[in-house]
């Protein structure tokens, strides 16, 4: 005869895991962050690699998805991780491919006061 096991209940299964998310440590110091900051990257933050090639957050990428799909240009969807009132979160950042996007982005940036990090 076989044995089975007994089965958790939802309720029982939901408080294991918040007891066990309440023991983690999910936040970072601001040692940590001051020496990791090149490493993550903001919610308002776009970057621009070149005049051609642009990591927008998804926020920023919301805003101008039509325009950008309307004109053909290469989008590609990556996962990343950002920095949010001192907690890591995983978020889609979204690599934008073609002509003059980077000045767009400036534009957009600049309009919307969100920060502009060139990376050459």
């Amino acid at each position: 005869m076989v044995r089975r096991r007994g089965r958790k209940s939802l309720k029982k299964l939901i408080d294991d895991a918040m007891s066990a998310a309440d023991n983690r440590i999910t936040t970072i110091s601001p040692n940590m962050r001051d020496e990791l900051a090149d490493c993550f990257r903001y919610e308002d933050e776009i970057i621009v690699y070149s005049q051609n090639l642009v990591d927008l957050p998804s926020k920023v990428y919301r805003g101008m998805r039509l325009g950008l799909r309307r004109r053909g240009l290469k989008i590609t969807a990556q996962k990343a991780v950002e920095l949010r009132n001192d907690r890591l979160v995983t978020v889609n950042r979204y690599l934008v491919e073609g002509e003059g996007i980077g000045e767009e982005a400036e534009i957009y940036a600049r309009l919307n006061s969100l920060k502009v990090v060139k990376v050459s």
